[in-house]
């Protein structure tokens, strides 16, 4: 019974520390540049291209090259499985 009581005397003092007075005056942000707003109304733009390639020619060059090593690291790890499982004969 201790337990609980001690348990919600300390929920009740956190409770009041971490509370504090609501913030009255409005927070003034910096108005966006015209470039990124223009990137993002580029991002926008609903027309099926995944995210990651509506950079342009050099999102799709990465990208492209991403899949390509990705897949020579499969076959590396395929052919070094393939000799492990098979050595050489002496």
């Amino acid at each position: 019974m201790s337990l609980l009581k001690n348990t919600t005397l300390v929920a009740q003092a956190l409770r009041r520390v971490s509370t504090s007075s609501v913030r009255r005056e409005k927070i003034q942000y910096s108005p966006l540049s015209p470039k990124v707003k223009a990137a993002q109304e580029k991002f926008q733009i609903p027309d099926g291209t995944p995210v990651h390639l509506k950079g342009g020619f050099t999102d799709q060059v990465i990208y492209r090259t991403t899949v390509l090593l990705s897949f020579v690291g499969l076959a590396m790890v395929g052919q070094l499985i393939y000799t492990m499982s098979f050595p050489k004969k002496q």
